[in-house]
């Protein structure tokens, strides 16, 4: 998403639901050749939900925790 555009209101319950379930998603990102078409991946698990809109969401998320292992950041002792 462009830094200074709200949220639709389906990305925010993408991302309290993938949240809630474990997931660690991307910033959503929108599609080439679209207009409304954004993109997240989980960075636990490397699946995938999409957003059209405010009310389509296509989700590989699925419906129990995230499988993938938490991921590790670097940081500063």
């Amino acid at each position: 998403m462009m830094p200074n555009e709200a949220p639709s209101e389906a990305v925010v319950e993408v991302q309290v639901s993938a949240l809630l379930s474990g997931h660690d998603l991307t910033p959503f990102e929108l599609l080439p050749d679209t207009a409304d078409e954004y993109q997240a991946t989980c960075r636990r698990c490397g699946r995938t939900v999409w957003v059209r809109g405010n009310s389509l969401v296509y989700s590989l998320l699925g419906d129990a925790d995230c499988p993938g292992t938490p991921a590790t950041y670097d940081s500063e002792p």
